[in-house]
Formats: C-alpha cells, structure tokens, sequence
C-alpha cells in the first residue's frame, strides 16, 4: 500500500517471506507456541499433493523459502522473534506484505466509528481522488467498504509482486490503473459484489484510496493517533 501506509516495497531488502504469530490479548492461555522449538518442528505442508510432516529448515527447502523471521506475540508482548536463513536477524527488514491489511482494517472501522466512512454504502459517493469503473456486475449492487473488508465486493487483483529496493514506486492511483511504473493490473469489480468470496489485494488499495481520501491530508502521526 501507498500513502501514509506506505508499501511493503518501502521496506523490502529481498522478496522474502515474513511471517508473524500473534496471539490475541483477549486470549488466555496463549493458543500459538510459546517457544521457538514449537514452531521449528512438526509443521504441516503440502507438496506434490500430498501432506508432509516436516521441520521448518525441511520446509523451508522444499518451497524454495530463502529467509523467515517469526515473531510470537503473546499478551501485548514480544515472547521471542527468530530469524531462519543466510544472513538475516531479528532486525533484517522484511517485505511486510499482507500484514497491512491488518492495520488497514482496524484504520477503517476506526472511521466507522467516528461516523466518517459507512460501511454500506457506495465507495464512489466518498471517495474523490479515483472512483471504482462501473459496469454490468455492479450496475445493481454498489462496492461497499464492508465488501471491501471482508473481500466479497467483487473486487479483482490478488495480490501484489511489490518493488525491488531502489526502483521507481508507483503511486497510489498508479496502482489503482494498472499505469506505469505500477506492475500489477488495473483494479476492476471482476464479479457482483456480495455474490462471492474472492481474496483480494486490489479491494484494499480502494479501501486505502478511501481512507486518504477522508483524512484529506494524512499523515504517520494522524494514523497511528487513528488506530
């Protein structure tokens, strides 16, 4: 994402996997491993079609994985972060990715309930830097922020490949068009919005477009005073 969120390519030093293990504050006792060696061994995976026991290394080989940092969160604490692989540590920067929408989401229901986004209405009626393409499969049905959170407003656009370090970053609308130096496609409704669950990328850099669009003149320190 672009804007105050700014995109995972900002801090990408290599198209790695991150991967977090959070445990809810609401939750006691923990659910997730509580030490390293729980999530270093006994892991599921599936290859060539069939499920495998395996150890992180074995996994990490047979999907072709360079690096993984691992961070368990446990009751509003750090419980330990490990970095697997040549040449990184806890503190390598990672492509953050999908983590995002995380923060995203709770940015979005934050204005929700400031009474500044609604979560059923049309986008386009707030939305004033870009507007979703209208066409035949939300002609009857609008594009709404709640499909946009819960990814069944027919929005299309999986995800994103991000950007090397050091090359051009595209901007937000870029991104939204599919235009220069952006890498992925435009971002289009590819089904009737409600009819389906589809992942998607694409409904969260509306939803991004929606939430700088309301703040008007976002800033870091207005976001994280938001969530």
């Amino acid at each position: 994402m672009s804007g105050m969120l700014r995109r995972s390519s900002d801090l990408c030093r290599g198209l790695f996997v991150l991967i977090v293990i959070a445990t809810s504050l609401f939750l006691s006792p923990p659910v997730f491993a509580a030490v390293p060696s729980d999530i270093e061994s006994n892991l599921s995976i599936t290859i060539g079609g069939a499920e495998k026991q395996v150890s992180l290394a074995e996994a990490m080989a047979a999907l072709n994985i360079p690096a993984v940092s691992i961070v368990h969160i446990d009751q509003d604490r750090i419980a330990f972060a490990r970095a697997y692989g040549d040449g990184v540590t806890p503190d390598t920067l990672f492509q953050a990715a999908s983590l995002s929408k995380f923060v995203a989401a709770v940015g979005a229901m934050r204005l929700v309930d400031q009474k500044r986004l609604s979560l059923d209405t049309d986008v386009n009626a707030a939305l004033t830097s870009w507007k979703v393409p209208t066409d035949s499969f939300d002609k009857d049905l609008a594009v709404t922020l709640r499909g946009l959170l819960s990814m069944t407003g027919g929005i299309g656009v999986p995800g994103f490949i991000g950007y090397e370090f050091g090359v051009p970053l595209p901007t937000l609308t870029q991104i939204l068009n599919g235009a220069p130096p952006a890498n992925s496609p435009p971002i289009t409704v590819i089904a009737v919005p409600g009819s389906a669950y589809h992942y998607s990328g694409g409904g969260y850099e509306i939803m991004e477009a929606l939430i700088v669009d309301t703040l008007t003149r976002p800033s870091p320190k207005q976001w994280t005073r938001l969530c």
